[in-house]
């Protein structure tokens, strides 16, 4: 892959990440707009996922109304009294089960040490799939910037972030989390959406590793660690 290809791909994986975050927010009356552009994200970053987003499209073709939405989001990942799909890392993570562990503060403490802060309007836990999600898509868009800056330590190290984060967090628990979500889902939109996730994540963890195991990753980290 060339240089500008690769590019194309790395910026369809950074918003593929974004878009994904994006809908395991509150549905609203831009839900379908996301799903349009997620679907032609995935066309590039990883077209066998976009089966599942073409019929996630579809269960909105007709006068969307995020209202029905609303519900089956409050059922599987709100509560009030039980929650079918929690959208949280340490609930997965940690043994017993429980919000707000260990984990979680790894994850906290992750985002701090790459320059970020969760935002104040964000009231729920750090670990929320959407954070980690978007976390990701954050950690590509540097990597990408650093890569057309020619700055090889600053790439390197991105890429090896993104390794880390998905395999002790996001990676760790996602799968068990959608596995939830299609079982509880009781519509097509969040059926659909679960598998897409699904089918993204298991790729996107392949092809980090791939890249950090490639000749190239490891002639730039020659290079970062002969300029010190």
């Amino acid at each position: 892959m060339n240089t500008e290809d690769l590019t194309v791909y790395e910026t369809a994986r950074g918003r593929t990440y974004k878009l994904l975050a994006d809908c395991y927010h509150v549905p609203d009356a831009a839900t379908h707009e996301r799903i349009v552009a997620l679907l032609e994200a995935l066309q590039s970053a990883c077209p066998a996922a976009a089966a599942d987003v073409a019929g996630l499209k579809s269960a909105l073709e007709n006068k969307f109304d995020p209202d029905p939405l609303k519900v089956e989001y409050a059922k599987l990942f709100v509560g009030p009294f039980s929650i079918a799909a929690p959208p949280y890392g340490s609930v997965y993570l940690e043994s017993p089960r429980q919000l707000m562990g260990d984990t979680t503060q790894d994850a906290l403490r992750r985002y701090r040490a790459a320059g970020l802060e969760i935002a104040r309007d964000f009231k729920d836990a750090p670990d929320h799939i959407t954070v980690e999600l978007e976390f990701m898509s954050f950690l590509i868009f540097k990597a990408i910037e650093a890569s057309s800056n020619s700055n090889a330590e600053e790439k390197v190290h991105y890429l090896e972030t993104q390794k880390s984060f998905f395999e002790n967090h996001l990676g760790a628990w996602v799968l068990e989390f959608v596995d939830a979500v299609v079982k509880s889902a009781e519509t097509a939109f969040y059926q659909n959406l679960a598998k897409t996730t699904a089918a993204f994540l298991k790729k996107d963890g392949k092809a980090i590793s791939a890249v950090l195991a490639s000749e190239q990753f490891r002639r730039e980290k020659h290079a970062e660690t002969d300029s010190r």
